[in-house]
This record gives structure tokens, sequence and C-alpha cells, in this order.
């Protein structure tokens, strides 16, 4: 079909010839020869063709093609009263002929469906479109939308509409605005990406804008700006004004070190400032769709560690697959974190070697309950078998080890238990499975290398409305004394505010704590890290209560007081503190 959302607004569809006003318009917009139309319905898209107006006559022609052989009839939605002499005309390039005539114009803003039939005669031939509009009085205009080529049945049988192109684009950041920074040049594009993409090819272009607002004077209009080397943007909130930087910015991006009165230190510690400290996770989707690791790794290396990267061998992905974009993206999306993750796997999909003791009934025991031997969500996927001394080889070459596996283990109501034979099995009594698959794990990383540090996440809620239960914190409470005994192994625990206090979950990836969720997670990481002196040097913050999580005033707080607050955040760029935004409403595939 043809539904002309491959053009600006404003312009004559790609390949076709106009003349007079005519143009691909949208309701509302006012670009080049486009009228607000501002009741207009029933077109396809966002985007229809506009040929002629009240005041003035026009046409647009299509570039020639060939009727398929299939053929049988062609539909289109016509919208406007022009009528006798102007419409929709399909004619035969062989002697001019007109094949197909449109000419019934309605005096109503909504398009409806028109079609040419008897067709089949003429497949093969080659023919052109010629829309005209040739009145200029009240309701004298042809807006003509979604041309289709259909074979008898009704099934499109035309060229398939051109797939506007994937541009791959580092940072995206919707209702931000970059102060700081000098203009290039602008120009017009139909996406976001578009620009960031003439951005990328840019040799001077360091940061971009796009006008995402509709009906005004920044619609589609793209921005290119030059960022001094090493220079940071400034973020302010402009609405309808979508900012971000290209992959060449990405790279070179680089936070600087905290202030001295924003970190805390001691003596004693196992790692100490300036030394190196290698991060290595094991987990599901908490690692693939949420930002908690780089947010923790980007608080490391502020405080003046080097983090070079494991030297990972099983399948390691060095980034999040799917994430938000938050407020501070910018400085942390292009750092290096090696884990092994996947979705919706459980505790025991990482603990054990293989199926190597699972029964001819495709069944394996842990905690006198008989699990199915089968990967992923519902035990209902991958059979390929997983070894968890591999995964403790990776786990060997790092510092820190984080280990998430477990979340999954009481969300199998979903299911129907398909896990266990149909068993129900959540809540706390899940915790019999998860605990001796956590304690495999640990043990098996120790066995591989007794220096490394084992760090198990605690649960995050994931109730109708975040609450965290008594049961839930018996959950974590259960696995926290079950881990307590082993060496160089912490549990992590915090407190998650419910959604009646603040928003702390995603709708990208529902379930999953947004960027607001992974500050949290990624603080409480490193306020047991320094309790427990594995390191010496980390940030100052104050208790994490649910006041001073959630704050509203953050113009007001020092930078102790805003660290710990999820609501807000100091910004490197200019050291002030900012609110703290939930993150976007989608998420995006990291690229670098």
């Amino acid at each position: 079909p043809l539904s002309f959302e491959d053009t600006l607004e404003g312009k004559c569809p790609t390949h076709w010839t106009c003349s007079g006003p005519a143009a691909v318009c949208f309701p509302g917009s006012s670009s080049g020869p486009c009228r607000p139309y501002p009741g207009i319905k029933g077109h396809d898209g966002k985007q229809f063709l506009d040929v002629g107006n009240d005041f003035g006559t026009a046409t647009a022609i299509s570039p020639p093609f060939k009727l398929p052989q299939r053929i049988d009839r062609l539909c289109f939605r016509r919208c406007g009263g022009a009528d006798k002499g102007s419409g929709f005309y399909l004619k035969r390039i062989l002697d001019g002929s007109e094949i197909c005539v449109a000419e019934n114009g309605r005096d109503v803003d909504v398009f409806s469906e028109q079609c040419c039939h008897d067709l089949a005669k003429h497949a093969g031939e080659e023919v052109i479109i010629l829309i005209r509009d040739a009145q200029s009085s009240g309701w004298g205009k042809v807006l003509v939308d979604d041309i289709r080529l259909l074979d008898s049945s009704g099934r499109d049988v035309g060229p398939r509409a051109p797939k506007r192109p994937k541009y791959t684009c580092a940072l995206v950041q919707e209702d931000v605005h970059y102060d700081g920074v000098k203009s290039l040049d602008s120009g017009m594009t139909l996406s976001a990406e578009a620009c960031c993409a003439r951005c990328e090819q840019h040799p001077r272009c360091g940061a971009w804008a796009w006008g995402k607002k509709r009906h005004n004077w920044l619609t589609n209009k793209c921005f290119l700006k030059e960022l001094t080397e090493g220079a940071v943007p400034k973020q302010r909130y402009w609405k309808g004004v979508v900012s971000g930087l290209p992959l060449k910015t990405m790279r070179r991006i680089k936070a600087p070190l905290y202030r001295s009165s924003e970190y805390q230190e001691q003596q004693g510690a196992a790692i100490m400032p300036g030394s190196e400290i290698r991060l290595y996770g094991i987990g599901s989707s908490s690692m693939l769709w949420m930002n908690w690791i780089e947010e923790l790794h980007l608080v490391l290396s502020r405080l003046g560690y080097s983090m070079p990267e494991v030297d990972a061998k099983v399948k390691p992905e060095f980034h999040p697959r799917s994430v938000q974009t938050c407020d501070d993206s910018m400085y942390y999306e292009h750092l290096r974190t090696a884990r092994f993750a996947r979705i919706g796997w459980c505790s025991w999909d990482f603990s054990f070697e293989g199926w190597n003791d699972c029964g001819s009934d495709g069944y394996r025991v842990i905690g006198n309950q008989r699990v199915k031997c089968q990967h992923g969500p519902g035990c209902g996927y991958s059979k390929r078998p997983a070894y968890a001394s591999k995964f403790a080889e990776d786990a060997a070459r790092s510092d820190i080890t984080f280990v998430a596996t477990w979340f999954n283990d009481d969300q199998q109501r979903w299911s129907k238990f398909k896990c266990f034979e149909g068993h129900k099995i959540q809540s706390i009594a899940a915790t019999k499975l998860s605990i001796p698959s956590l304690l495999e794990t640990v043990r098996t990383i120790h066995a591989a290398n007794p220096k490394v540090w084992v760090v198990v996440l605690g649960k995050y809620p994931q109730v109708w409305g975040h609450y965290t239960y008594g049961w839930f914190r018996e959950v974590n409470r259960l696995v926290r004394e079950a881990l307590s005994n082993e060496p160089r192994t912490f549990f992590i625990d915090y407190y998650m505010p419910p959604d009646n206090v603040t928003h702390m979950y995603q709708r990208a990836h529902p379930g999953h704590p947004n960027c607001r969720g992974s500050k949290l997670l990624s603080l409480a990481v490193l306020r047991r890290l320094y309790e427990e002196k594995v390191i010496g040097r980390s940030l100052s913050l104050k208790e994490p209560t649910e006041r001073n999580l959630v704050r509203h005033s953050c113009e007001q707080l020092g930078s102790a007081e805003c660290h710990t607050s999820v609501t807000c955040w100091v910004d490197p760029a200019d050291n002030t503190c900012k609110p703290y935004s939930k993150g976007s409403l989608t998420a995006h595939a990291l690229k670098f």
C-alpha cells in the first residue's frame, strides 16, 4: 500500500511530480502548501496527500509502475469536494487512456474508500496515477491516502511500501534540550533517529535536537550541534523537543571524579581507590532490562577505581539488551560490564552441570520437589545444557560477581506451574528451591576462586501496588540467613517504595524497576560493599529511609541527600541537584 508515511510534511511524495499546492500533510499541518484540517479523520497512519485547496489548483503524478498479474481492482481513501474534472485517475502509458476515473468528491472532512474495478484485463500494463484538483472554490481539493492494488480476494498484490531505514542512535532523550552547545546546521527529517544519523555523519556534530511537537515551527526540524572536546551538555526541560548524542560522542563522554565533599573513606578495606575492580554478573532479566549494573560501574569509576572488563568466555554480554533512557544515561550507557543473563530463567537454571542429575523422565529433584529439566519461562524453552562450572570460571576472573538468578523462582503461576508438574509453589515455599540453588552457585564460584566477593541481590516486590508485604520480607530473610555463613558472600537487602509513594517501576518492561529503581539497587550494593570493607571509598549517603529516598525539593538538598534520593540526582555537568525522572516510557536497544 502507498500511505505517504515516508515523505516529509510539506513535500511532494518521494519520486512523484507535483505542480501547484500539492504535498504530503497531516491534520493541523501548515508547512509549505499544507493547510490545517483540524477535524479531518479516516486517513491511514499520520499523513496523506493533499492536492490543491480552496484557492488554487494542483496535480500530483506518480512514477510509472506495472499493474501486477493478479490485479483485480485498485482502492484508495478519498476526501475533499472537488468533483468533475478533478479526482483520481489511472492512466495507461501506452496511449494515455484513462482506465480508472474517480471524480466523485464529497464536501466532508472524512476519508472514505473508493475503488476502480475490472483491472484484470490490464495486468502487466505500465501505468501512472494522476491526482488532479481543477477547482479553486469552496471544498475544491482532493485528499488521497492508502492506495492499494488488490486481487479478487482482497489481498494486496502491489509493491510493498518502502520501509524507513533503521538508524543506530546512542542516546535519545524526550522533552530535553541541551544548553551550552553551538549550532552547526538545521534541516528537516522524518524522525529523531534520522536526525541522529545526520549528526553521526557530520564530522563536527556532537549532539542533535529534533522537533517532535506537531503544528508549529519545530515540527520535524533537525538541529545539529557542536560539542567542545570533553564537554558534557547541560540538560534542560523543553516539551516537544527530542535531543540526543550519536555513538561517536557517547564513546568519549567521561563523567568527572566525585569531589572530595561527595565521598567518604576508610582504611583497611580490601580494595582501595586507584585499584582495579572487575565486575561480573549472572542473572535473569534484571541484568538485561535494567541499568543498575551500569549505574554501579559509573559510581565506582567516579570514585577513582579502575574498571577493566572481565574476559568472560561463556556467551558474555557487556550491555543490557533493552533499557529505558534515564536522565544520566549519557554517562554510563557506553560502559562495558560482562554478564551472562537469560530472560525468564530461574536460580536452578544456573546452578547445575547440565542435565547430569536429571532422570529419564526429564525431571530433577531440588529441595524434595521435582523440577522440569528445561530452561526458560515455565521451563518450556531451551533444552541446551548450561554448566555452572563454566559460569564459575568466568566469575573467577572477577573481583566481585553479582548473582540475581532467583527473581523468577516464585513467578510460575502464569504457566500453571509447569516447572513443578502443576504443583502450586510460590512465595515462601519457593525458597526451598531458591536456597539450595543459590548455595550451589555461590559454592561453585568459590571452588573456582575463593577470593571472589559474591553479591546476591535481594528480590524487589513484583505484586500489585509493589508493596513490601510481611511474607515478602520473610522470603528475603530466609535467603539472607541461608547465605550468611558463606565466606565472601553478601546478601543485598533494600526497601523499594510502593506505587502510592512514588513511581519506581517501568512501563517498557512491566514488573521491573525503572531508572529510580536501578539507582536504588546500585546504591544498596555500594553501601554494603563499604560496610563490609570490600571498598575503601564510597559516596557519602544518608540512611535509606522512605523520607530520604523520596525527596521533592531537589535544588535545596546537599550532595549526600541528593545522592541518597531516588527522585533526585547530582548532574556532573554543573554539580547541581536536579529532579530524577522515572525514565522513558519505551525501551531502546544498545548498539555499542
